[in-house]
């Protein structure tokens, strides 16, 4: 009876690794999945997602401060991302990794990687760079008629 009880437990344990506690969610992460994770409208859609909700840290901005940050973050199974998972792999400065892990928290649902074209959603993780660059073009003032007439 010891030995049943023992079995029994193992496949218990053996069953439950990989899912979620919460929510029944297949957790498990696949490295480098047949299909992998995309954004709707692909990366294209994604840096366009960026660059409508992006907020140059001011004093990043102020400073002159730029560069790639790259972030680390596993796609679920159900096309959310998983918040604990979100993780800086090259620093820039402080406020730009701040903004880049919201920017990615904030993100809308992903289409999940698939281990076979026809099989089951899984988790991946993923590796974006989020570029933060400052744009030092002149503001050119244009000029008003009154302007142009009396121009030499």
């Amino acid at each position: 009876m010891a030995q049943f009880n023992t079995i029994l437990l193992l496949v218990m344990l053996i069953t439950t690794e990989g899912i979620s506690q919460n929510a029944n969610i297949d957790t498990t992460v696949v490295k480098n999945p047949v299909i992998p994770a995309s954004f709707e409208g692909g990366i294209r859609g994604f840096y366009a997602y960026i660059g409508q909700n992006i907020n140059y840290p001011r004093d990043a901005f102020k400073k002159g401060i730029q560069g790639k940050v790259y972030v680390e973050f596993t796609i679920e199974s159900t096309g959310n991302v998983v918040q604990e998972s979100i993780k800086i792999l090259k620093e820039v400065h402080s406020s730009l990794e701040q903004e880049a892990i919201r920017i990615i928290q904030n993100s809308p649902k992903w289409i999940p990687a698939r281990q076979h074209a026809n099989g089951p959603p899984v988790s991946s993780n993923m590796v974006i760079p989020i570029i933060f660059k400052v744009e030092s073009k002149p503001i050119k003032k244009k000029k008003n008629k009154k302007q142009k007439e009396n121009a030499p």
